[in-house]
């Protein structure tokens, strides 16, 4: 999917309007297409580069790597043996192909383990009600990882506008908008690689410095978009973000 963000500016401030406009689907390959954004980096140095995917990757493929009581196997060892994209896999049981539902669908993920849900019952564990600080953070990075599946998708797609997609920002400073949020995370779409997973392109003369980060938190993750003008323009700019993972390479 492809999105194109326009930021309309003045002077002092610029109010950045960021606007889905093209929607692109070749094959499975599904990019997300951002528009301009100025945004302001926040402190980097109290933020984690984003390895979650990784590690989600770990417990995915670890036995009990949810530290769950009775010990289970890998969910590698039911689900998916092989590593995204590839769908096209032998599983245990026609219910276990259906687990990339939970791509970036963490409320699908506690459910599932909490009382009556469907990994509960099929397991017989203890139901986590709720999951302990470190098996929720887990299960984010499972979440992500299970997400490499399926190609990201924004939750209004184009060319309707995303009015919570808006921004203001003074002319010649620098902004930040964590986009994360605005992208599906009901088990329809994926998320972001670790490295790489953000990719900037079509910026214009009227942009200084566009950039992209992926910031690690505890059971969450910041897709930061920064965007800084040149002095004293005033005006609509745009650029182009893609959301890229293995499911949906740049």
């Amino acid at each position: 999917m492809s999105t194109a963000f326009s930021l309309q500016t003045g002077f002092p401030q610029r109010a950045l309007r960021l606007r889905r406009m093209l929607f692109d689907q070749v094959a499975r390959k599904l990019g997300l297409l951002c528009g301009t954004l100025l945004l302001a980096l926040a402190p980097v140095d109290l933020l984690l580069a984003q390895n979650q995917v990784s590690l989600g990757e770990t417990v995915y493929t670890q036995s009990n790597g949810l530290s769950l009581v009775p010990a289970i196997n890998a969910c590698s060892s039911c689900h998916f043996n092989n590593p995204p994209p590839d769908t096209n896999q032998v599983t245990v049981g026609a219910q276990n192909s259906q687990h990339p539902q939970a791509a970036n669908f963490l409320a699908r993920m506690t459910a599932a383990f909490g009382s009556g849900g469907v990994m509960t019952s099929f397991n017989g564990t203890a139901a986590l009600n709720p999951p302990s600080a470190s098996q929720l953070n887990k299960m984010f990075q499972l979440v992500l990882y299970i997400g490499q599946f399926k190609a990201p998708a924004f939750k209004v797609p184009s060319p309707t506008v995303d009015n919570l997609l808006r921004m203001t920002v003074r002319s010649g400073a620098t902004g930040v908008k964590d986009v994360y949020g605005r992208i599906q995370d009901d088990g329809s779409g994926g998320a972001a690689q670790d490295t790489g997973g953000l990719v900037i392109s079509n910026t214009t003369a009227n942009a200084s410095a566009v950039s992209a980060a992926q910031l690690a938190g505890t059971a969450t993750v910041a897709y930061n978009l920064s965007y800084r003008s040149v002095a004293g323009f005033a005006g609509a700019d745009s650029f182009r973000l893609t959301v890229v993972n293995p499911a949906a390479p740049a």
